[in-house]
């Protein structure tokens, strides 16, 4: 058990290493950059969907932002999402509440753009009701790391915890079977979170590469569960690896900054207890207003289509998922 927690931390130290040494190979001798710096898209997915941040900020100019004498910016912000997805068929209410702290401006490109953010965040949907809170911090422009604890509480067809004796089950997971799940029961599950997020944009193209290690805890005696939220059969006591990996192009601009990103997204998960591997190819869409449309401070539309590789309790399938959200400024 042990052996496989270090070879799967060995993997991941080496991936992000491998990705710093890109991005900062990316950035060296270039004079300026666009900020890649997101603000949080709804990071609770339904499906493992809504994780994904917008590529680009929008800046911050709320009518309620404080500056202090020394140069930090500190303010308030919500975002509201409402997300609905196929293959596994769901509809979403997500959003949240964040305090942060943003460092003065300065003209070395790694450093600039540096903030402290406290969350709270929630994910409504016909399977679970989940609630959590976060910090994070961006010490460099192309590095964002978070930590995060949440309560799930699952229920009806789509959420109810339902048994499986041993982790070696190819049963298919489609939404008819999940009507068919007898035993199931309400139940609770506890979540503690750990994120890297490295980053970069050169002028149309930006890269984005977000590393997911998450500790799950099922309060009950079930050997095996499926975890709704990334839809995947996990043990009672899960680690669970993910990864996103993102090249967007902005084909579209307009004067007042409202833009396109488009472009090809890698997921990868594994639950290092259970042994279920996944690997998923997308296409990913974002349209960015960053402007306020009346009360709405940057609206914006998300979402992708996505195709199943491996995953051997789907059997191939193609997946979908479309967000519409805005924050506002308090």
């Amino acid at each position: 058990m042990f052996a496989r927690v270090r070879q799967a931390g060995r993997a991941a130290i080496a991936f992000v290493a491998a990705t710093a040494t890109a991005l900062s190979l990316s950035l060296s001798g270039v004079a300026y950059a666009q900020p890649s710096n997101p603000s949080p898209a709804p990071t609770t997915a339904i499906a493992n969907t809504a994780r994904v941040a917008p590529a680009r900020p929008a800046p911050v100019q709320g009518p309620r932002t404080d500056v202090g004498a020394d140069g930090v910016r500190r303010y308030w912000m919500a975002d509201l999402y409402l997300c609905g997805g196929f293959n596994q068929l769901t509809l979403a209410l997500l959003g949240g509440f964040r305090h942060r702290w943003d460092a003065p401006r300065v003209d070395n490109l790694l450093l600039d753009n540096r903030r402290l953010e406290l969350g709270v965040e929630f994910n409504l949907n016909p399977g679970f009701l989940s609630a959590g809170a976060y910090v994070e911090w961006t010490p460099l422009q192309i590095l964002v790391l978070r930590a995060q604890t949440d309560v799930y509480g699952h229920w009806g067809i789509y959420g109810a915890i339902k048994r499986y004796e041993t982790a070696s089950t190819r049963e298919d997971w489609s939404d008819n079977a999940r009507e068919l799940c007898q035993g199931c029961r309400p139940g609770f599950v506890q979540r503690a979170l750990g994120r890297v997020v490295l980053q970069a944009q050169l002028g149309p193209i930006a890269v984005r590469s977000q590393t997911d290690v998450g500790f799950y805890a099922l309060h009950g005696d079930e050997p095996n569960f499926i975890l709704i939220e990334h839809d995947i059969l996990a043990a009672r006591r899960e680690v669970i690896v993910l990864e996103d990996a993102q090249l967007l192009v902005e084909p579209y601009r307009r004067p007042d900054k409202t833009g396109l990103f488009i472009g090809p997204m890698y997921s990868f998960a594994r639950t290092l207890f259970a042994g279920v591997q996944r690997h998923r190819v997308s296409l990913f869409g974002e349209w960015v207003f960053h402007r306020r449309l009346g009360p709405f401070a940057r609206p914006r539309a998300i979402g992708f289509a996505g195709y199943h590789i491996e995953d051997r309790n789907r059997g191939g399938g193609f997946i979908g998922v479309i967000g519409l959200g805005t924050e506002f400024d308090l």
